[in-house]
């Protein structure tokens, strides 16, 4: 009798707790899992995103390149801003009541038009192309950090710059106080991420 009734309990109990895990919210049982999940305490690292760039050959490299080819660009602007000059210079030279001034008029805001529609076209792809160096580059950056921060077993790594605060610029006083962080005595890896991704662009 005591046995079955031992049984009885046994059953009893584990039926409440199936019923009570049941009726648990998923999301609760989801923050059980987060909370043991992270239980141990996290290691964060840090990186100077702002030094990183600085040094990284590949940025640097198709950042000459850009400059470059803008360079080269400059003589066709400079061809038209020529141009544009001279037929202002020969317009100034006209009877302002001629048919010949009219015509010069409307030739030089033409020549006007082209010149500010290619200058503009020009200032837009160029900084569609510089955008696209940031990203690829900062892409590049954050494989090589969670790459490194698997390996090292690192839960979280945040921004940080190490450039000391620069009070002959208001503005850039201002932003260097509102970095996110402010003391740190934990673990740098921005020497190491440069390495990598040096390392990586000179295969």
């Amino acid at each position: 009798m005591r046995e079955i009734v031992s049984v009885a309990c046994v059953l009893a109990v584990t039926f409440t707790a199936s019923i009570t895990a049941a009726d648990r919210p998923v999301s609760a049982l989801t923050a059980i899992a987060e909370a043991r999940r992270f239980s141990h305490p996290a290691r964060i690292a840090l990186i100077d995103m702002g030094a990183v760039f600085k040094q990284s050959l590949e940025f640097n490299r198709r950042r000459e390149a850009l400059k470059e080819e803008i360079a080269a660009s400059e003589r066709i602007p400079k061809r038209m801003a020529e141009e544009l000059q001279g037929h202002k210079a020969a317009m100034e030279l006209l009877n302002k009541n001629s048919q010949e001034y009219l015509d010069a008029e409307r030739r030089v805001a033409r020549l006007t038009l082209d010149f500010e529609t290619f200058r503009q076209q020009a200032l837009r792809d160029f900084q569609l192309k510089e955008a696209r160096i940031y990203r690829s580059v900062y892409e590049q950056i954050a494989r090589e950090v969670a790459d490194f921060a698997r390996s090292r077993e690192i839960d979280l790594v945040m921004r940080y710059s190490m450039d000391p605060l620069d009070d002959s610029d208001p503005k850039t006083l201002i932003e260097a106080m509102n970095r996110q962080v402010i003391y740190a005595n934990g673990l740098d890896i921005t020497a190491d991420i440069i390495e990598a991704i040096n390392s990586e662009s000179q295969k």
